[in-house]
């Protein structure tokens, strides 16, 4: 499938068995469509803290650390682009994914609540299909093998994303209510 070349094992042998349950689906609640805040109006955030940041078509986003350790998923819209920002705690792991899939609609993932290789494996809240974080391929369902997309992220502090992108917008700390 494409952007696999390389990868260690095909999806066909990919080892199913070696994903550990953890949690229940959606017990760490994935965000969709965030509350985002100029930076004026974000007080939890030191300049120190690690941000992703993302932009697209000039409307810049910053997706603190601080808030994936809670939620591990943010679908949201970007420059009028779906995408899907993920971070595994565990790892460290931070990626960012478009969120349209190969039929044009909208990926929205989901925290699966299972473990391969001590890092995030996401779900398709439309059909549940997996994803593991590091293989960023589907292992289940009618799109076995389909590649997400990765896109553009950067890592970075607060302060110095902020320096590059004054008019960035952050997410709001929340509460952020269950959508499952």
């Amino acid at each position: 499938h494409p952007g696999m070349e390389g990868a260690l094992f095909d999806v066909i042998d990919f080892p199913q068995n070696e994903i550990l349950t953890v949690l229940a689906p959606d017990a760490i609640p994935a965000i969709t469509d965030p509350v985002m805040l100029s930076p004026d109006r974000v007080n939890y955030l030191s300049g120190r803290d690690m941000v992703f940041g993302v932009v697209i078509d000039g409307d810049a986003r910053a997706y603190p650390h601080n808030i994936g350790w809670w939620h591990e998923i943010v679908n949201d819209v970007v420059g009028g682009r779906p995408i899907c920002v993920t971070f595994c705690p565990l790892t460290g792991t931070g990626l960012v994914y478009d969120g349209v899939d190969t039929n044009g609609d909208r990926l929205e993932l989901g925290v699966s609540g299972l473990l391969y290789n001590t890092n995030l494996v996401m779900f398709d809240r439309r059909n549940d299909t997996l994803y593991p974080q590091i293989y960023a391929a589907s292992i289940t369902g009618d799109t076995k093998g389909e590649a997400l997309a990765l896109m553009p992220v950067v890592e970075t502090t607060w302060s110095a994303w902020k320096r590059l992108y004054p008019e960035t917008r952050v997410i709001a700390r929340g509460p952020y209510p269950r959508t499952r």
